[in-house]
């Protein structure tokens, strides 16, 4: 039996796992990224990471009812060809994704955690 999450999933930071039924996903990037940087473990120093692009087709079978994905196209941290790879490959297994494009704070221009709280709070504000 499914549990119904009422918070927030992060897409990216860890795998919808089977017996999970989300809401919402707010993606995040920073795991996308390690094979971008040729990186051979991620920030925690673990060579067994997850890559979520590896991984929607498991997103498919439990889609939240939105995804939303925030880009800025000049994010150098994670690129914006990466972040767009992914919201496509989940668009080819059927899973609805808005993807917004906006500029980031930080001299990455990867630093999205204040738009992406207003993206929660605005599609919980609608519900």
């Amino acid at each position: 039996m499914a549990r119904r999450l009422t918070e927030l999933v992060p897409v990216g930071e860890e795998t919808l796992d089977e017996s999970l039924d989300a809401t919402v996903a707010i993606a995040a990037f920073q795991l996308i990224g390690n094979r971008e940087h040729g990186w051979t473990t991620d920030i925690t120093g673990h060579a067994d990471f997850l890559d979520p692009i590896d991984h929607v087709a498991e997103v498919a079978r439990h889609p939240p009812q939105q995804i939303i994905v925030l880009t800025d196209p000049n994010d150098r941290r994670v690129s914006a060809s990466v972040q767009t790879a992914y919201v496509e490959a989940l668009r080819r297994v059927g899973v609805a994704v808005d993807h917004r494009f906006l500029s980031a704070a930080g001299e990455l221009r990867h630093d999205l955690q204040l738009p992406g709280i207003l993206a929660a709070f605005t599609w919980l504000a609608k519900r």
